[in-house]
């Protein structure tokens, strides 16, 4: 007789495809399946890490070469609206993949709006470790980033 019970987690054979794969796909990389929360986790080597901090940091320093009297500005009422400091709300700034979204802003034909969003967020911890239940260590952290306000 067959068995009227749904087996959980997927197909085994799909989960350990899809890790060869991606091993096999990058030497530097895995992605791993996190079978309780449906979401997959990149292992990065160091030097993977090492590289794209290295990117991120030279990319921030872009981004505050285009500082000008305009983000000036901006950064100040910001920082008065949210009690940071001006250097927190311009690192915070710098440092958002929507950096962007404020020089279209301020173009002449550019973007009606730009909101500005200071709320609790999810972080992982940097020394997070994946738990037997295969949770990671996280905690709430307030975060200042951009957005248009179409999807957030």
């Amino acid at each position: 007789t067959e068995s009227k019970h749904r087996r959980l987690g997927g197909d085994l054979k799909t989960q350990s495809t899809e890790l060869g794969s991606a091993v096999t796909g990058s030497p530097l990389t895995a992605v791993l399946p996190a079978s309780t929360t449906g979401k997959k986790i990149v292992v990065l080597s160091s030097e993977t890490q090492k590289e794209l901090a290295k990117q991120a940091k030279v990319t921030k320093e872009e981004r505050r070469a285009q500082i000008d009297e305009r983000y000036k500005y901006l950064i100040s009422r910001l920082a008065d609206g949210i009690g940071l400091s001006e250097q927190q709300v311009e690192e915070a700034i710098i440092s958002d993949d929507r950096f962007q979204l404020i020089e279209q802003f301020f173009a002449p034909s550019g973007l009606k709006k730009l909101l500005f969003f200071y709320q609790d967020v999810l972080q992982e911890k940097s020394n997070a470790s994946l738990r037997s239940d295969g949770s990671t260590n996280s905690l709430l952290q307030k975060k200042l980033f951009i957005t248009m306000g179409s999807t957030e």
